[in-house]
C-alpha cells in the first residue's frame, strides 16, 4: 500500500496573492472612506451657507417689524418695490434683496437671499 505524503506549506508568511487581495481590500476601503470625508465636507459647507441665508433673511424680516405702521410705508423700508444690495457683516458672502408688493390691506415681502 502506497501512502501519499503531504507536503504542508509553512503557516508561517502569507502568499504573494493574499497579500494582493489585502492590499486591494484596504485600498478600495481607503478610497471610498476619503470619498465620503470629502462629501461630507461639501454638505456641511451647503449647510452652513443655507443657515447664514436663512439667519440674513430673519434679520432683516426683524429689521422690518418694526418699520409695521401704515403712517411710515410710503416712504420707509416698507414702501412698494424693490429693495437690493442688503450685506451684512456677521453673514459673509450672502446678499439679499426683497421686494414689497400691496396685498389687501397690508404689504408682501418677498426676500431673495444668495450665497
Amino acid at each position: 500500500m502506497i501512502l501519499f505524503r503531504r507536503h504542508y506549506y509553512s503557516n508561517k508568511a502569507y502568499s504573494l496573492v493574499e497579500v494582493v487581495v489585502a492590499a486591494v481590500i484596504f485600498a478600495g476601503s481607503a478610497m471610498l472612506a476619503f470619498g465620503s470625508i470629502a462629501k461630507l465636507k461639501q454638505t456641511e459647507s451647503s449647510s452652513v451657507g443655507r443657515l447664514n441665508a436663512s439667519l440674513m433673511a430673519k434679520k432683516i424680516l426683524d429689521g422690518l417689524s418694526k418699520d409695521v405702521n401704515a403712517q411710515a410705508w410710503a416712504a420707509g423700508n416698507l414702501s412698494i418695490g424693490t429693495h437690493s444690495g442688503l450685506t451684512d457683516t456677521d453673514f459673509s458672502g450672502c446678499s439679499a434683496s426683497y421686494v414689497v408688493t400691496n396685498s389687501v390691506g397690508a404689504r408682501k415681502v418677498v426676500i431673495t437671499v444668495t450665497w
